[in-house]
């Protein structure tokens, strides 16, 4: 997806699609008809449209000129196809201001789970597709619109696959889906787990869905004059199972479970650290990270693009990716060290993206700091590293250990870590 991005966004694709057409029939390994005649019908059409298109295809797969993206993206040690044959577990993680962000990626690897796993049905007698897949989906509507999820909450049981979506309201998938499908989505989840709720609203939501039960009220009458005579009636009165007020001040160790054909329950919430075998459980340690350090050259494909601007007026894919590129307009790509290291390459983006020092520096003067504490520019790449903020996801990036330190906010060493990486780039 990376190389398509770079494809879409360098140079004269007039020219250089012809020409990689041409290479690719010379070396006997042709493009297929179809993708020749949609690049011919696309390098052949008018002005207006050619820029369009390239502009619409460049806008929905920008992300991709982050080379840390890029490099993720770019291969993969797991088949998607075998989920429901072998054991396997893969767990997508970001920071929450990240998660929109990259929604677009996951929305992906979604569609592309789903659809490689429903074209066979589960075979007891050849033992093909033996698993079950559970695709557990926390802050399931701040991922977008993501429609092969929405609609496979209605078929993919049959194949073996659970969909568990974690939300704080059903106003949140109103908001993204719509009533109508989010409808859908909650009647085609066999189970609920409900937990205190926090607005009026929600709780008299849930009030009306618990229903009412009836009761047996006995009322007693008698004459103000008469202390002894009197007569007691009763009658059959009802309430709902639950008022909004006592949803509300439901205790924090309950749950309230609906299914349907059953009537609600309320029960105890299981806490994994409290529990011996999930405690036990989740005190194995990860499997160590395989290191990948930033190949240079995919930095310097990925922002090549970057030496065509001409306009200081900030673009689309600017706006959308919250990065300056006219600030790295003449940065020296090709100095980058064959070693660099992604985590103080990291702090030099954040520095120059964020800290207002660093607008309009060149390269030779920035290099140029000598790391004492006296300097703002410095002193503003610390902050800049301490409020954990990002410049196109390249602090997400960092390592577990540099992002929980980001978070305790020990933050020492990163402005001269970013200069020593400018410095040693210049050799």
């Amino acid at each position: 997806m990376g190389e398509v991005y770079r494809n879409f966004s360098a140079g004269d694709a007039k020219e250089r699609f012809p020409k990689i057409i041409k290479d690719r029939q010379a070396a006997g390994d042709p493009l297929s008809e179809a993708c020749i005649s949609a690049l011919n019908d696309w390098i052949s059409s008018s002005a207006n449209t050619f820029t369009g298109i390239r502009q619409s295809v460049s806008a929905k797969i920008n992300l991709w000129i982050n080379p840390y993206v890029d490099a993720a993206t770019s291969e993969s040690d797991f088949d998607l196809r075998e989920f429901r044959s072998r054991p396997i577990s893969l767990y997508l993680g970001v920071s929450p201001d990240n998660i929109e962000r990259v929604s677009d990626i996951y929305n992906l690897l979604f569609q592309q789970l789903i659809d490689l796993n429903v074209r066979e049905l589960p075979d007891e007698k050849t033992g093909r597709h033996p698993l079950k897949l559970l695709l557990l989906l926390d802050e399931f509507a701040r991922l977008g619109r993501a429609s092969v999820i929405a609609s496979g909450f209605s078929y993919v049981a049959g194949y073996g696959i659970r969909l568990l979506p974690v939300i704080q309201a059903r106003a949140q998938l109103r908001d993204v889906y719509g009533p109508d499908v989010t409808s859908e989505i909650v009647q085609n989840c066999g189970v609920e787990l409900v937990f205190t709720p926090k607005h009026v609203d929600v709780a008299k939501e849930l009030s009306e869905r618990l229903g009412n039960y009836t009761f047996e009220a006995k009322s007693r009458s008698k004459r103000v004059w008469d202390a002894f005579e009197g007569s007691v009636s009763t009658s059959d009165q009802r309430r709902p199972l639950m008022l909004p007020q006592e949803l509300l001040l439901l205790s924090q160790d309950d749950v309230i479970v609906l299914r349907a054909g059953i009537p609600p329950l309320k029960g105890g919430k299981i806490r994994y650290y409290k529990d011996k075998w999930m405690a036990k459980a989740s005190s194995v340690a990860p499997p160590p990270i395989i290191p990948r350090p930033l190949d240079p050259s995919i930095a310097r494909r990925s922002l090549a693009f970057i030496e065509s601007i001409e306009s200081p007026e900030m673009s689309d894919a600017e706006a959308e990716s919250g990065v300056d590129f006219a600030r790295l307009v003449g940065f020296p790509f090709d100095e980058l060290p064959a070693d660099g290291d992604p985590h103080k390459a990291a702090a030099f983006f954040a520095a120059l993206g964020l800290s207002p020092d660093f607008a309009g520096m060149d390269f030779d003067e920035l290099a140029a700091r000598d790391g004492s504490p006296s300097e703002t520019a410095e002193n503003a790449a610390v902050r800049a590293h301490s409020a954990n903020v990002n410049v196109d996801g390249a602090e997400a990036a960092a390592s577990p250990e540099s992002a929980s330190t980001s978070h305790e906010g020990d933050n020492s060493g990163h402005d001269s870590e970013a200069l020593a990486f400018l410095k040693g780039a210049k050799g």
